[in-house]
């Protein structure tokens, strides 16, 4: 199995032996042909089934060279952030339209960087209800307003609209609370130490949010119909286990009032 996850991140989290090598099967178990981790597939996988596709396979687009980025529409999905694989991995028949973004620091929310539309999941600039579903993948740790990167997520989905997601939580974590907040005079202030990133431990992407057990619950406080997917992987078998990656469905119900209000 590839050390995805390392030394110093699983020991400045203060991971156990066990809680390391769930970690690592989550962050690895590479697809050969698609590059994909073992939490894109099961991202992907759940996506499926909520679409309707539970008899979805092969999850392996025929076209290897066809981005996964699409056109405005009323069955699009946005993808929030680069999973790598997902490009190559085939998406439910019932959604055709797919924009990908990415964060690229110091650029314009809008703007494309690279060939790919830079987002900033605390002011989207797409257009309300614009989305069936957006989907990413360890992504919402990273942003400094958790709760104003939901409630955009909230605007541009249409009522009924699904948001799928996965995020890291240390076992054991009870509460969500931010690890850095920013004072009156704009610096970041640990509240929890060490200041950890990913997916270095002390490089990468600071990590702006813990995520606990209770951020479930959080969720549905906002509004958001929440289920947890805790469904059992085939590849996860042969190292003794069922499930190391739980994935969120969290569902804007029709009437819901998640993301209104946002001047633009």
């Amino acid at each position: 199995m590839p050390e995805a996850v390392s030394d110093e991140l699983v020991t400045m989290w203060g991971l156990n032996e066990a809680e390391a090598f769930e970690l690592r099967l989550k962050e690895s178990l590479i697809c050969p042909w698609c590059g994909s981790k073992h939490r894109a597939r099961r991202l992907v996988a759940v996506f499926a089934d909520e679409v309707g596709n539970s008899t979805i396979s092969d999850r392996h687009s025929s076209d290897s060279g066809s981005p996964v980025h699409g056109r405005n529409g009323t069955n699009s999905v946005l993808i929030l952030n680069r999973i790598d694989g997902l490009e190559r991995m085939r998406m439910p028949a019932s959604i055709t339209e797919f924009v990908q973004t990415d964060f690229a620091e110091g650029a314009r929310p809008g703007e494309t960087v690279n060939g790919v539309r830079h987002e900033d999941a605390q002011c989207l600039t797409f257009d309300d209800g614009m989305f069936a579903a957006v989907i990413d993948s360890e992504t919402l740790e990273h942003v400094p307003d958790t709760n104003q990167a939901l409630s955009e997520i909230g605007r541009v989905l249409r009522p009924g609209g699904s948001h799928i997601f996965t995020i890291p939580m240390k076992p054991g974590t009870e509460r969500t609370e931010p690890r850095i907040v920013c004072d009156a005079s704009g610096a970041w202030r640990d509240r929890i130490l060490p200041r950890l990133h990913h997916p270095g431990g002390s490089w990468g992407w600071e990590v702006h949010t813990e995520f606990g057990a209770d951020f479930a619950e959080k969720l549905e406080s906002m509004g958001w119909e929440v289920r947890i997917d805790r469904a059992s992987s085939d590849d996860l078998l042969i190292y003794g286990k069922t499930c190391v990656c739980d994935v969120y469905v969290t569902r804007k119900s029709d009437g819901s009032r998640i993301g209104t209000g946002r001047s633009r």
